[in-house]
């Protein structure tokens, strides 16, 4: 039962194709990642996708039409990756 507080089932999940637009603006609010530092990476990339998007984190999930990069580190950043936001 708490388990499906949690987790919305698949048909209420809204599926977001995030463009390589959409993408770059996003990666700009990137200032570092989990690679480059561990310790004071805090949230999801989604979080910044949401925040774009202004889709619902309770129930969306994102497809990215190319892997983002962190500006500090060029490695690939995807949606669960943990990233830390210059101020919003």
């Amino acid at each position: 039962m708490a388990q499906d507080f949690f987790h919305p089932k698949p048909e209420e999940l809204a599926i977001v194709l995030i463009t390589t637009t959409v993408l770059k603006q996003a990666q700009d609010l990137i200032a570092f990642c989990e690679h480059c530092n561990s310790e004071d990476s805090e949230f999801t990339f989604e979080l910044l996708l949401d925040h774009m998007t202004g889709c619902d984190p309770t129930r969306t999930e994102y497809i990215l039409e190319v892997p983002a990069h962190c500006p500090n580190c060029r490695r690939e950043v995807f949606e669960k990756t943990l990233v830390m936001p210059h101020a919003l």
